[in-house]
């Protein structure tokens, strides 16, 4: 039987999957979240699976992001408001930031406000809109 032919969609996510099933890329999460990294994927492969700019960044750089959330021990279900991993644009290029949440600044007084520079691409296709 043939395979089924696969979206663009569906490719990014299955290169970001590979990426992330790196045997090194798990230990990783695993050190920083000890029984809890299993969970901490399953909702990262969900944040990117649902957003089809993160789809367009690199895996690696998500991975990154993600792993900042994981240090600090922050959810990245967008739902929760603890911490969400935002694409950007640079110089046309989308790139990932991973963004603390509104409550997690409120209950952890040690986690340092976002310091972001750039304008988020959902914000710039709003403007535009609006224009």
């Amino acid at each position: 039987m043939p395979e089924a032919i696969q979206t663009p969609q569906q490719n990014a996510v299955q290169r970001f999957r590979t990426v992330l099933e790196d045997p090194i890329v798990q230990e990783q999460f695993k050190n920083a979240l000890e029984e809890n990294a299993p969970l901490f994927v399953a909702s990262l492969v969900d944040v990117v699976s649902n957003d089809k700019i993160l789809q367009e960044c690199s895996p690696k750089d998500l991975i990154r992001e993600a792993f900042k959330a994981a240090t600090l021990k922050l959810p990245i279900n967008k739902g929760l408001g603890f911490a969400w991993i935002v694409p950007f644009r640079e110089k046309g290029v989308p790139k990932p930031q991973m963004q603390i949440g509104y409550k997690a600044t409120s209950s952890s007084p040690s986690v340092p406000h976002s310091t972001a520079t750039s304008t988020p691409i959902s914000s710039t296709k709003r403007a535009k809109k609006s224009r």
